[in-house]
């Protein structure tokens, strides 16, 4: 029993320790893999499209606020939305988001003055 208590006690304080270092590492490097990526990796082999694993990461800083949007428009449900090919429907809620971005920064700009 005591062994066991031990073990687990070790498990916690590794697991604990390795969450800290992946956050660490990941805050300052890009993450290489994402759980998405590979859920669309197995969706295109299972369809027979060649898996494409390499993708280009764009800074947040350089996103312009059509793609912010369509990446919001993505957030209810990623596996269902895609925003490489976006549907009528994400067209709309893109444009809708659009909408209350300009919102706000009037909003914001009034609060300014």
């Amino acid at each position: 029993m005591k062994k066991l208590s031990r073990f687990i006690g070790r498990l916690v304080v590794w697991f604990f320790i390795l969450s800290v270092g992946g956050v660490v590492l990941f805050r300052f490097l890009p993450v290489p893999f994402t759980p998405l990526m590979g859920i669309r990796t197995v969706q295109q082999v299972s369809s027979g499209e060649p898996p494409q694993l390499h993708h280009q990461w764009v800074p947040y800083d350089k996103l312009t606020a059509a793609q912010a949007a369509l990446i919001a428009a993505t957030l209810p449900n990623p596996l269902v939305y895609s925003s490489k090919e976006p549907w009528a429907y994400m067209k709309k809620r893109q444009a809708h988001i659009l909408r209350q971005m300009r919102t706000v920064h009037l909003q914001e700009e009034r609060t300014r003055r």
